[in-house]
């Protein structure tokens, strides 16, 4: 006779779409976008297949909802608080805080980034045009703001999305 399956626990809506998103979080995280199987979701959300496809959709809609948005509002907010400070601080003082704030992002949303590093960037789901990992797109509003800061401060030199970029992956491999 074979095993029949337990049926996923009643939770209201709100809540089963909530952790069906933390657990795509997770799954994207440690398997990548090709390795997550919706099925995988549900099994770590004990939620039905059905009600992930009615209050979530397809999976790149899940990978929307659970990495890309948060990390899209994670960054708004880091850009909201610099520009708020304005000039008042010395070079040396800004990009001690610029890599404070960017460390602190990284560890506290550590699950939401490897997510997208862990993707496959040039996935149909994740990247229709091929062109501009997601990943990327963050990481060049970044850019605008330290372009705009360092044209502030007389600092054109510096090649500042190099720069942006491998302090990313310092930033990244520190905050384990």
């Amino acid at each position: 006779m074979a095993a029949v399956e337990p049926k996923p626990r009643k939770r209201g809506r709100g809540v089963a779409r909530q952790e069906i998103i933390r657990a795509a979080a997770e799954l994207f995280a440690r398997k990548g976008y090709d390795g997550t199987g919706m099925r995988d979701i549900a099994t770590l959300a004990d939620a039905d297949l059905s009600l992930i496809y009615r209050s979530v959709g397809s999976k790149s809609d899940l990978f929307t909802l659970a990495v890309l948005e948060p990390l899209h509002d994670f960054i708004s907010a880091m850009i909201e608080r610099w520009v708020e400070r304005g000039q008042t601080m010395s070079n040396e003082d800004i990009i001690r805080l610029f890599v404070t704030e960017l460390y602190d992002l990284l560890k506290e949303n550590r699950e939401i980034v490897l997510a997208l590093v862990s993707a496959n960037a040039f996935s149909a789901d994740i990247n229709p045009d091929g062109k501009n990992p997601p990943l990327s797109a963050e990481l060049d509003r970044l850019l605008d703001m330290a372009v705009r800061e360092a044209a502030e401060r007389d600092l054109q030199h510096i090649d500042l999305d190099l720069s942006l970029r491998y302090l990313l992956g310092i930033v990244m491999a520190r905050s384990e």
